[in-house]
């Protein structure tokens, strides 16, 4: 008798290891399985290299608003997983890049040519390099929504191209850093890859410098 309960016994644990092994296993299983369809996509990023274009538009030194073309770069790496890996809903790291315009003359057309009335600063250009940090919520997998701020690090050939305060009197070339804040929405189109709108101000004493661009989100991790 006992040894009849003695195998009913075993057989009942043994079906429940196995049970509970399986469970285990399919687990495991649909998790890597989770993980492996959402792999590549704005909640998994770690570092993203983003082509921008746009625009560029700022107070010229005839105090008139004025628009150029931009064109450049942003580099970011999201560093929110490295403090603890239940944050992977959330970003955050620094952001910089290099955004360029050529300026031109005042008078000048959108792509900085063909002046109207010129005033000797044809060979004006402008670049920044954002000195920022970014911090946003990741929606789903596909949306995310950010703010940027810090500092943008300004380079101008011509100082008085553009009107932000007594800096613009200054002769020749002139190096700035202002402080800048902005926005980030972000979309991903396919894995690895996003579609992203920046809007951003530099603000100064005078006029702030205001940059909109579309950005081509590449993500390498």
């Amino acid at each position: 008798m006992h040894q009849r309960y003695f195998g009913w016994v075993t057989l009942v644990a043994t079906l429940v290891c196995t049970m509970a092994w399986g469970q285990d296993d399919t687990t495991a299983t649909t998790q890597a399985e989770a993980s492996e369809v959402t792999r590549g996509y704005l909640q998994n990023e770690v570092i993203g290299i983003k082509p921008q274009a746009g625009a560029l538009l700022f107070t010229d030194q005839l105090g008139n608003k004025s628009s150029r073309l931009a064109l450049g770069f942003t580099l970011e790496a999201n560093l929110a997983t490295l403090f603890d890996q239940d944050w992977s809903y959330l970003y955050l790291g620094p952001s910089t890049g290099f955004i360029y315009s050529h300026l031109g003359e005042p008078s000048s057309n959108f792509l900085g040519s063909d002046a109207t009335t010129p005033v000797g600063a044809a060979g004006s250009n402008l670049f920044y390099i954002p000195l920022n940090l970014k911090v946003g919520l990741n929606f789903t997998h596909f949306f995310r929504l950010s703010a940027h701020g810090g500092g943008n690090l300004i380079y101008r050939s011509v100082a008085n191209a553009i009107n932000l305060g007594t800096s613009s009197t200054e002769s020749g070339s002139v190096w700035q850093v202002l402080p800048n804040i902005g926005a980030d929405a972000e979309f991903s189109v396919g894995r690895n890859i996003a579609i992203s709108l920046r809007p951003d101000w530099t603000l100064s004493s005078e006029n702030s410098i205001f940059s909109g661009t579309v950005g081509l989100n590449i993500l390498l991790g």
